[in-house]
Formats: C-alpha cells, structure tokens, sequence
C-alpha cells in the first residue's frame, strides 16, 4: 500500500487497523439495526435511522 500511495499517513503513525477508531461508531449502528428487529433488507428510512443522521 505504501508504495502505492495509499493509506500512507495510517501506515507512518503504525496503525495497524484503521477501523479500530471507529469501533464505538459501528456499535452504536448495530444497536439501532437490532431495535428495528434486525431486517435484513433495509428500506430507506431504516438505513437513514441507523446510521442516524
């Protein structure tokens, strides 16, 4: 990745996994996918709901 330029500034401060940062993010979305009783298709407003904007 690095020679490809990609994710550069990630890899020179030694993060290994980018996401770990967002983790509570993704917890929270979860949490609000489960209130709606855990559909797996999602209509529009659904997806507005938990990303929860």
């Amino acid at each position: 990745m690095k020679k490809d330029d990609r994710f550069v500034d990630i890899i020179e401060q030694g993060i290994r996994n980018s996401h770990s940062r967002k983790a509570h993010i993704y917890e929270m979305m979860i949490e609000r996918w489960k209130t709606l009783g855990q559909p797996y298709e999602l209509s529009k407003e659904q997806i507005i709901e938990i990303l929860g904007k």
